[in-house]
């Protein structure tokens, strides 16, 4: 029997990404704590503990396998949580230091892009060296790791705000 996979989305809701397209809603996570070390735990039960097959029935079985998720986290040990959180803290650091540096060597192709193209304007050159698609594309990938650097900022936050109940 095929298992279904499971995965979280920018907003830290799980979704079943292949067998019957279920997905968590904000209000099924309003009584769990909200940071994304214990959203990718519960999403850890899902994949490896929950024996959640693909089958007709598989939309029933994931709703009633949130309960048993959380549960799971909060069983876990007081260490077993820091832990977590400590692992989750060096994760998103490192992933926003990544999404600093890209964004650093974009903005100097950028910045010699713009000089370029000024300078072809300037003395009317008939033979640019630079394509305006590959600047479009460097614009677009910029303002893509924008976003993706806010919801990594916004992750650390919350990650930041960890208390062990």
């Amino acid at each position: 029997m095929e298992r279904a996979t499971f995965t979280l989305d920018a907003y830290g809701n799980i979704y079943c990404s292949h067998g019957c397209d279920w997905r968590t809603k904000k209000c099924d996570f309003a009584s769990f704590v909200p940071w994304p070390s214990a959203r990718y735990e519960v999403l850890r039960y899902f994949t490896h503990d929950a024996e959640l097959v693909v089958d007709d029935d598989l939309h029933r079985r994931c709703r009633e396998t949130l309960g048993c998720a959380f549960n799971n986290y909060e069983d876990l040990h007081r260490s077993s949580k820091v832990a977590l959180h400590a692992e989750k803290i060096n994760e998103l650091a490192s992933l926003v230091a990544a999404n600093d540096r890209r964004r650093r060597t974009l903005l100097c192709d950028l910045r010699m892009y713009d000089s370029i193209l000024r300078a072809a304007r300037s003395c009317k050159l008939l033979e640019m060296h630079v394509n305006e698609h590959d600047v479009q594309a460097a614009r677009a990938e910029h303002m893509a790791l924008r976003a993706e650097r806010k919801r990594l900022c916004r992750m650390l936050h919350l990650e930041r705000s960890f208390q062990v109940l």
